[in-house]
């Protein structure tokens, strides 16, 4: 992955930290189920509706890097671009 950073007048070296996350149950997903559990109710979706009240919904770190590099003008429209590629 590449990200491009708009700095304005900010001057390097910055230092870039990036995470990958894994989040294992999706909200609009588990939302669409109690819709549907609202007006079809069955035992199961009201089991899993519960345990997954119970549960927290945290993300999973899948990886994790830090980079420091100097700020590159890239653009003379917008100075300053930093870019950083993730291993």
């Amino acid at each position: 992955m590449t990200y491009a950073l708009e700095l304005g007048e900010a001057k390097g070296p910055f230092t870039v930290e990036t995470e990958l996350l894994y989040q294992p149950m999706n909200y609009r997903w588990v939302e669409n189920l109690r819709k549907v559990h609202g007006t079809t109710p069955n035992d199961e979706a009201e089991r899993f509706l519960r345990l997954h009240a119970e549960t927290p919904n945290r993300p999973a770190v899948i990886a994790q890097d830090t980079s420091e590099e100097g700020g590159t003008l890239k653009n003379p429209a917008k100075p300053f671009v930093l870019e950083v590629a993730t291993k």
